[in-house]
């Protein structure tokens, strides 16, 4: 739950900084992929835990906006995939399950 209150700041961050548009299809998003990228966000938070706020915080919103280009998702489709996921809340703990393996998957392999 702490992952995903500290999550929210980073949305809110990227949300400010950056506003750019992708493709229409954008919204087409099954649960396993949203997971995967929530799982790598989680990562990503990690690597740079040590860091002073401010500076990790822009460090996160640089990097989250380079894995939301690669998934061609803009900032506001990932607001609305999120969104989505939220309404449920069923979807989400099934979502925050798979996060959760997901990372440590990853922590086992590297």
């Amino acid at each position: 739950m702490i992952c995903i209150k500290k999550y929210s700041v980073f949305v809110f961050c990227i949300l400010i900084a950056c506003s750019e548009k992708s493709p229409e299809s954008e919204l087409k998003f099954n649960k396993t992929e949203f997971a995967s990228l929530m799982a790598e966000i989680y990562l990503l938070d990690a690597q740079f835990s040590e860091l002073p706020g401010p500076i990790k915080d822009s460090i996160m919103v640089l990097k989250v906006k380079d894995i939301l280009r690669s998934k061609n998702l803009s900032i506001e489709a990932f607001s609305q995939i999120q969104q989505f996921y939220k309404k449920n809340i069923s979807e989400q703990e099934l979502l925050e399950k798979q996060i959760i393996q997901l990372v440590r998957d990853s922590a086992k392999n590297n």
